[in-house]
């Protein structure tokens, strides 16, 4: 792996080169270090150590945005460097991490060794709240902006740079051009973060997958995302509609329809994100439930209201950002 350093975003706020941006906060008069994630494997969490320690700092404590593996698994590294670091994440990400573990036969990352997947879950020293607000950590005031939608219990943090580390929220264009589908798992509560995220009108923002995305490009990115969203929730109404059927049939035509790679762990992620639209029609009473002879059909409502198409794209624009919270 070729050694990653740190790119400045604004002030003492940073973020990883490569494929994971793992954030870096530097206290200027302390130099001690908070990242924000961990990296996606010990190799990157050292890179990390040693980009930060170039820079004389002391990485003294991670956030955890969520629990994915990509975010984690450079735990085991750091706890072995630094033994009391402070490992902070919300209790949903904390109960996320042990539920991967009991299922850990079946689910994505099934092949992890087990000792590091239960030394990551005890790791974790303190709960952040699973609410907006400021939180100290060491002499440093940070921000917590919750960002539920790609995984439950996920969180933003806001430096005092007005740089948010806003984890897997929104995608970067590379990840964009690769990925045919975007992983939500709640459809509603993604797009309101999308919004909140506008909302706070910050100089940059840093994404796991995709770097530092300045001002004046989050509303265009933002846009692609609300569009691409819209467009499969689309495409599985049409399923939907052309007759009655099955989630699995539905996750069947998505996965032909997109030229998903017919793998397991392809199988798992289509069949999450499907879901996760066919839940958010049900939810808008676009698409009904109806139960024959032991098997679950769904089909479209008698409300001729379809989700946007791409004569009606969803956007957001500039003049209509404000972020109310319910």
């Amino acid at each position: 792996m070729a050694n990653l350093n740190l790119i400045r975003i604004a002030g003492s706020s940073y973020c990883a080169s490569g494929r994971w941006s793992v954030g870096v906060y530097m206290d200027p008069k302390t130099k001690c270090a908070v990242l924000i994630d961990s990296g996606a494997s010990a190799g990157v969490a050292r890179e990390v150590d040693h980009a930060v320690k170039e820079y004389g700092g002391n990485i003294t404590a991670i956030i955890m945005t969520h629990g994915h593996e990509v975010q984690c698994r450079g735990i085991h590294y750091f706890k072995e460097q630094y033994p009391n670091i402070k490992i902070y994440s919300t209790h949903q990400t904390g109960m996320y991490m042990q539920h991967m573990l009991d299922q850990s036969d079946t689910s994505r990352g099934g092949d992890s060794n087990k000792d590091e997947d239960h030394e990551r879950i005890h790791s974790i020293t303190d709960y952040i709240p699973y609410e907006e607000g400021s939180f100290q950590v060491g002499a440093i005031q940070l921000q917590i902006v919750t960002l539920p939608g790609h995984c439950a219990g996920m969180i933003g943090v806001i430096t005092p740079d007005d740089v948010v580390y806003c984890s897997d929220a929104l995608f970067g264009y590379h990840t964009l051009s690769k990925q045919k589908l975007l992983f939500y798992t709640n459809i509603a509560d993604a797009k309101t973060s999308i919004r909140k995220l506008l909302s706070l009108r910050s100089e940059a923002y840093v994404l796991y997958h995709g770097g530092c995305i300045r001002k004046s490009k989050i509303m265009e990115l933002a846009n692609q995302h609300l569009t691409r969203i819209n467009k499969l929730s689309n495409v599985i109404y049409q399923i939907i509609q052309d007759r009655p059927i099955t989630l699995e049939s539905i996750i069947e035509k998505v996965m032909r329809r997109y030229g998903i790679e017919q793998t397991m762990q392809q199988y798992e992620i289509t069949s999450e994100i499907t879901r996760a639209h066919v839940t958010e029609l049900r939810r808008t009473g676009q698409i009904l439930p109806n139960l024959f002879e032991g098997y679950l059909y769904f089909t479209v409502s008698t409300q001729e209201t379809i989700p946007g198409t791409d004569d009606q794209e969803e956007h957001i624009l500039e003049s209509n950002v404000n972020y109310v919270s319910s």
